[in-house]
C-alpha cells in the first residue's frame, strides 16, 4: 500500500505562503514608492527603480519556487503572490502613500528655513568666488609691467 501526504493540504499550504510572499513584496514596493514620494526623484530613476524592483521581486518568485515547490511553477501560486500584493497595495498602500505625501509636506515645512540659509551662504560663497576668479585672472594673464 502506498502512502503519500496530504497533497490538498500541502497546495493551500503553498498558497497561503504564495499570499504572504505576495504581502511581502507590496510591502517592499510601499516602502520603495514611500522613498520615491518623500525625495522627489526623475523619470529616469524612476523607471529604473521600478526595473530594479522587477529584478528583484523576480529573483525572490524563483527563489520561493525553488524552495517550496521544487522549482515547478503553478499557476495558483501567482495567483496567490498577485492576490496578496493586490490585497496589500488597496489597502495599507493606499495609508501608507497619504502618510508619505504627509511626511512630504512635514519635511518641506520643515526644512524651508533651512534650505533658504544654505542658499543665501552657497549665493555669498560663489559670488566670492566670482571675485577670486577675476583678481586672478587680472594678477596672472594680464599682468601691467
Amino acid at each position: 500500500m502506498i502512502y503519500t501526504t496530504d497533497i490538498i493540504g500541502y497546495q493551500w499550504e503553498l498558497f497561503l505562503k504564495s499570499v504572504a510572499l505576495g504581502l511581502l513584496l507590496a510591502w517592499c514596493y510601499d516602502v520603495l514608492r514611500i522613498f520615491r514620494t518623500v525625495i522627489k526623484i526623475g523619470k529616469k530613476l524612476f523607471a529604473a527603480s521600478d526595473f530594479v524592483f522587477c529584478i528583484w521581486a523576480g529573483f525572490l518568485i524563483f527563489s520561493f519556487l525553488l524552495n517550496e515547490n521544487f522549482g515547478m511553477p503553478r499557476f495558483y501560486i501567482y495567483v496567490g503572490i498577485g492576490f496578496g500584493f493586490t490585497v496589500w497595495y488597496f489597502t495599507i498602500g493606499k495609508l501608507s502613500m497619504a502618510f508619505a505625501k504627509f511626511l512630504r509636506r512635514f519635511l518641506k515645512a520643515i526644512l524651508k528655513p533651512f534650505l533658504k540659509i544654505f542658499q543665501k551662504s552657497f549665493e555669498t560663497v560663489k559670488n566670492r568666488m566670482l571675485k577670486t576668479k577675476i583678481i586672478c585672472e587680472k594678477a596672472i594673464c594680464k599682468p601691467k609691467k
